[in-house]
């Protein structure tokens, strides 16, 4: 664990080299949670994408604590009930994990496309 931390610290910075966004960054970045969406700038998008990945990683560690106990109980149908309900937080959480990281490979692609729509009023008299 600790050499997957030291050689994310070590890559982020230069990974984020460079001008402008790309892409493969921002969709590397995703791995962590909301990471992407902070690489483009998106702090709002970066903030739920953390949490909403988080709350489905702890309710799958709930699930197993209770299914765990469970087992050890030797409650069978509670059980079978609380490894349901983990694989199902499991999906939630692979299924948020792969819409961030098409979120930030849309945002990144996004990120320098600007459109200046420019609508101007003349007041005047014509004779």
């Amino acid at each position: 664990m600790r050499k997957l931390l030291l050689t994310l610290l070590i890559l982020i910075p230069v990974i984020l080299q460079g001008e402008g966004k790309s892409a493969q960054k921002a969709m590397l970045l995703s791995i962590l949670p909301g990471g992407g969406q902070f690489y483009n700038e998106e702090y709002t998008k970066g903030f739920l994408f953390a949490a909403a990945q988080t709350i489905c990683l702890g309710f799958v560690v709930r699930e197993h604590i209770y299914a765990m106990d469970a087992k050890a109980e030797g409650k069978d149908e509670d059980y079978d009930y609380h490894i349901a309900k983990r694989t199902d937080w499991l999906w939630w959480s692979l299924g948020m994990w792969v819409f961030s990281i098409s979120d930030a490979y849309i945002g990144a692609h996004l990120y320098n496309f600007q459109e200046d729509v420019g609508i101007e009023l003349e007041v005047g008299y014509r004779f």
